[in-house]
């Protein structure tokens, strides 16, 4: 892997395909140009309905110009005018894309699924691999309306959950115990790129577009016991889970712990659970 920096301007460089990443809040926005459509037609599927073929300025968004191209010795990827040569360029766009990720003060991103029931949001917060999208997907195929499957997106002031419309990612163990474990059938395509776990496009039937007011957090932890518990959290235990439920790292300012404190006196709840009926029961009743 190389690493350097370059007096070329790619960005007056002709590519052949290119598309334009303008994910919903965030203060970047991306270009992506290659000579090779597979990168366009993937970040097309990943991305879904934030992906459009032209830019519309926005003085509130920075635009960070990203160029693949095929070389000798793998891919070289300019970022912004500096070069890095890579066997791995979706992986490293993926990774760019989240560490750059950033949201106006007044937003607090989570790292869970978003549920609606009863006019109210809820979170399910848990850490990777634990089964969020595969929840998610099993609710939207119950009716129950959607928002997200990995982030939680919170207005601190209006205490609601921002509509986020970008398609889901099961993972195939996901898609097993639905199609397998539980018989549902949907459509859900195949998406794979650098050696990295397949991930598998599931667009929900119930996604919703208007903000919700949040109504609960869950904290979710798949468990292998005969019996599904849940347990109420207190208010200080609520502020040090939520700490840890961040999707992206924020500076520990004065502002981010208020907002913190803000969204602990939410209810909130441990959730042991064996199988998905025993959650949808949850969100249905409390």
């Amino acid at each position: 892997m190389r690493l350097e920096k370059t007096e070329k301007d790619w960005s007056n460089s002709k590519s052949a395909y290119q598309v334009f990443i303008e994910l919903p809040y965030q203060t970047n926005a991306y270009q992506i140009m290659s000579d090779e459509k597979f990168f366009v037609d993937y970040c097309k599927n990943f991305y879904g309905s934030h992906v459009c073929s032209e830019y519309q300025m926005d003085l509130k968004r920075n635009l960070v110009i990203i160029v693949i191209r095929k070389s000798f010795s793998g891919y070289e990827v300019n970022i912004d005018n500096v070069v890095e040569t890579v066997e791995e360029p979706i992986k490293l766009l993926h990774n760019y894309i989240y560490k750059n990720t950033n949201y106006s003060n007044e937003y607090i991103a989570l790292h869970g699924a978003v549920v609606v029931c009863n006019g109210k949001a809820n979170v399910l917060l848990a850490p990777k691999y634990t089964g969020k999208t595969t929840m998610a997907v099993y609710l939207d195929q119950c009716g129950k309306e959607v928002v997200s499957d990995d982030c939680a997106l919170i207005n601190v002031n209006t205490m609601s959950v921002l509509a986020i419309d970008v398609p889901f990612h099961l993972r195939e163990g996901g898609l097993n115990v639905l199609r397998d474990g539980l018989g549902l059938t949907f459509e859900a395509k195949p998406v794979s790129a650098d050696n990295m776990d397949v991930r598998y496009i599931y667009e929900p039937r119930c996604h919703t577009k208007r903000n919700i007011s949040v109504g609960q957090f869950l904290f979710l932890n798949r468990c292998d016991k005969p019996i599904s518990v849940l347990t109420r959290l207190c208010q200080r235990e609520i502020f040090n889970r939520l700490l840890k439920a961040v999707l992206i790292p924020y500076k520990l300012s004065q502002e981010y712990i208020c907002s913190i404190s803000k969204l602990s006196q939410i209810n909130a709840y441990e959730v042991n659970y064996v199988d998905l009926d025993f959650v949808k029961g949850i969100i249905e009743n409390l």
